[in-house]
């Protein structure tokens, strides 16, 4: 295996949570989704998948922390609606984003115990920040 050039770990991780931001923004991501992709391959290839998984959480989790805590400062009539365009968009960004990092739910979370797929875990960010936010009180 060749050995990575200085700042490739860094350079692709950062090229990573752009697509991340991007996605979760609707906005194109500022490299191809190919390209992306060989990233993430390649940081997979040289051991860096928890690190990876681990700036894909982080992501995660503050976008729907954010959002959500956004939505919770609504009034209780239109808390519901939002929630359910919330949850239409975030469930189709995961997938786009589930695409960009195929290569490490079928390397480092397979050979992983107790790592959840990049779907799974993108339910749970959801699930954890509603209980966070307290907002199961305006939906339930």
């Amino acid at each position: 295996m060749t050995p990575l050039p200085a700042n490739y770990k860094t350079d692709a991780l950062a090229r990573l949570k752009s697509a991340i931001q991007a996605i979760q923004q609707s906005q194109p991501t500022p490299q191809g989704l190919e390209e992306l992709y060989r990233d993430c391959e390649g940081l997979c290839l040289h051991k860096f998948g928890s690190d990876i998984y681990a700036m894909a959480k982080a992501e995660l989790e503050a976008y729907a922390s954010q959002r959500l805590g956004e939505i919770g400062r609504q009034p209780d009539a239109s808390v519901l609606g939002l929630t359910t365009q919330f949850w239409a968009d975030y469930t189709q960004q995961l997938d786009m984003i589930k695409c960009v990092f195929l290569y490490l739910d079928r390397t480092y979370v397979l050979q992983s115990a107790n790592v959840a797929s990049l779907w799974s875990m993108g339910l749970s960010v959801v699930r954890q920040c509603l209980v966070d936010t307290d907002m199961k009180s305006k939906l339930v």
